[in-house]
């Protein structure tokens, strides 16, 4: 007969690089796409205008991935911060061109996963996940019918 070692503790790593990079990026080129495409505004004005957005979404996704993130994993205490931030997220998603939403939003979404895997924040955990999924729905949805709309498809 042979036996199985199991393991007493799940593993409860998140993979936070690869979630800010992925983010990072995906942030702007929605930046990218909705300063660019269709843009009326003089080359110069177009340029600053991502530079400044590109900007504040670094700044924001360094904030949430290099600190809050990584200590609120540290603490254990990841189910009402995830919830916050994701909850946080959704209105941004109405001033998307501004790339807060998905730095919140992921934040959250990795908060509650981490918080799904305790015993106290499991319920809390997913609703972070679920609230937080939403809103990078709804900020990528938005982008795409602004897209849309700036370049007259589908009669927008």
């Amino acid at each position: 007969m042979t036996s199985t070692p199991i393991a007493p503790t799940r593993d409860t790593a998140i993979p936070v690089p690869p979630a800010a990079a992925a983010t990072v990026a995906g942030t702007l080129a929605f930046v990218a796409l909705g300063t660019f495409s269709g843009a009326s505004d003089s080359k110069d004005n177009v340029v600053m205008e991502f530079v400044v957005i590109a900007a504040i979404v670094l700044a924001l996704a360094a904030l949430m991935f290099l600190v809050v993130v990584p200590r609120a994993l540290r603490s254990g205490r990841t189910a009402n911060l995830g919830l916050g931030l994701s909850i946080a997220a959704d209105p941004f998603v109405l001033a998307f061109w501004s790339g807060i939403t998905p730095a919140l939003a992921v934040s959250g979404i990795l908060l509650g996963m981490a918080a799904r895997r305790t015993a106290d924040g499991a319920g809390k955990g997913a609703a972070a996940v679920a609230v937080g999924a939403l809103a990078l729905l709804g900020y990528v949805a938005i982008y795409i019918s602004d897209w849309m709309a700036t370049n007259n498809i589908a009669g927008m």
